[in-house]
């Protein structure tokens, strides 16, 4: 199913995934949905930029940040970065995809190579950097490994993804910012982000300020569009929420 999108997401995160029903895809993707998953898909795997505008409460971010853990699952991209417009929201996400890790039934049946660390570590992420592993790789005909460091990260502003021989992700970053933080220079050994998801970046000091909305945008089209480097450009997803325009109440007669 990794070659579909949509598919590995009705799949993983449906109704027998073990995740409570607010966490779930319960309907089918309508057309809005599908449309929004493949222009995600599109930027992940062949670059660029992208927007995508919908109404709030519409699902942008659930359905992005679950098609980017699975590009980072099946090894398509080593360096993701979500930008929130607060470094606080930005906070929630990674608290989300852990407890994705640790609860998904049905991932932690075919990515045992992620899920299983992140399940011993029962909470206590001072653990990572010390854990050993052993098992069989899933390249190289199989072959058997025996109490190899795993070192990896799972706390704090960043995912580090266990370092399983022969896991797809192994060593990929899971990185979340808000945008009122300093993102220049962004890298994790050598390494620079290959897709920025900028989630809706507006905020109320953004909306009724256009000197700190400008500060936004030169953010992101200078300091945000620089992260990958002089040799290759950074793709980008910004999610934005379409304004509701509230209806006054009729005049009293």
């Amino acid at each position: 199913m990794e070659k579909d999108d949509l598919k590995w997401l009705a799949y993983y995160f449906g109704p027998d995934c073990g995740l409570l029903r607010e966490a779930t895809f319960w309907h089918a993707f309508v057309s809005q949905k599908i449309e929004m998953i493949e222009a995600i898909g599109h930027v992940i795997r062949y670059g660029g930029d992208q927007g995508i505008f919908a109404s709030r409460a519409e699902g942008k971010t659930t359905y992005t940040t679950r098609t980017l853990l699975k590009h980072v699952l099946q090894g398509d991209i080593d360096f993701s970065v979500l930008l929130s417009a607060t470094a606080l929201a930005a906070g929630r996400t990674l608290k989300e995809i852990t407890g994705i890790m640790r609860d998904n039934v049905l991932l932690r049946a075919d990515y045992p190579e992620v899920c299983t660390p992140v399940i011993e570590l029962e909470g206590k992420p001072q653990r990572a950097p010390s854990m050993t592993a052993s098992g069989f790789r899933h390249d190289d005909r199989r072959k058997k490994f025996d109490h190899v460091s795993i070192e990896f990260t799972w706390s704090g502003e960043q995912l580090v993804f266990p370092r399983v021989p022969g896991s797809p992700s192994a060593g990929a970053v899971y990185a979340t910012r808000g945008l009122d933080s300093e993102v220049r220079g962004l890298k994790e050994l050598g390494i620079r982000p290959k897709v920025v998801v900028i989630d809706d970046p507006d905020t109320t000091d953004t909306i009724g300020n256009p000197k700190i909305a400008r500060k936004v945008e030169d953010n992101i089209d200078m300091a945000i569009a620089g992260l990958g480097g002089q040799q290759k450009d950074v793709s980008r997803v910004m999610l934005c929420t379409l304004p509701h325009i509230a209806r006054p109440f009729p005049a009293m007669m």
